[in-house]
């Protein structure tokens, strides 16, 4: 939910951080800061598979499940910024995420 908080919130700097604006995306300081901010994702997930399942993913899962995780909340924040009509989401972050955050710990 932090996430598309943050680009509900500062949507210019959320479009400059992920590449929306022109930048150059490989400078060496954003490809660090971006591979930082997968890492910490890929460790959060697999804490939490280890807290659920009692057993390390395999790689591959949790590299699938990192990328569905960033995916899902990535392409929801931007969905959310960039509509172009003026009603607001039928569909909540919420309803999208927490269920995903069950399929994405599930073996």
């Amino acid at each position: 939910m932090g996430y598309v908080n943050f680009a509900r919130q500062y949507p210019q700097h959320f479009r400059l951080m992920f590449g929306m604006t022109g930048v150059n995306r490989a400078l060496p300081r954003l490809v660090n800061s971006g591979e930082a901010t997968l890492q910490l994702l890929r460790q959060s997930l697999r804490t939490a598979w280890i807290a659920k399942n009692g057993v390390e993913p395999e790689p591959a899962l949790l590299e699938q499940r990192t990328l569905l995780a960033w995916s899902t909340a990535h392409g929801y924040a931007s969905l959310a910024i960039d509509r172009t009509t003026v009603e607001p989401f039928v569909v909540s972050a919420e309803s999208i995420l927490q269920p995903m955050a069950v399929f994405l710990l599930t073996p």
